[in-house]
């Protein structure tokens, strides 16, 4: 599965990242994927998914987070 992926997200910038970014999608698939039924996945990606972006860091620190994800700002010092 994993070649087939890297094959169709295969650009520039994927040629260095590409394993990263193969691995990152496939265990974010495996999180928000629900048996419905016997026959049938669901996969809701609306409800069970969100990219947050955060200033600063490197690319190889991106993570796939199961879970509640909570950003606190503070708003006045």
């Amino acid at each position: 599965m994993k070649k087939a992926m890297r094959t169709c997200i295969g650009t520039k910038f994927s040629s260095r990242w590409g394993n990263l970014i193969v691995d990152l999608a496939l265990k974010a698939v495996r999180i928000v994927t629900r048996d419905s039924s016997p026959n049938k996945l669901n996969v809701d990606l609306k409800r069970y998914a969100k990219v947050e972006k955060i200033p600063g860091g490197l690319l190889e620190e991106c993570v796939v987070l199961d879970g509640v994800v909570l950003n606190k700002d503070v708003t006045h010092p």
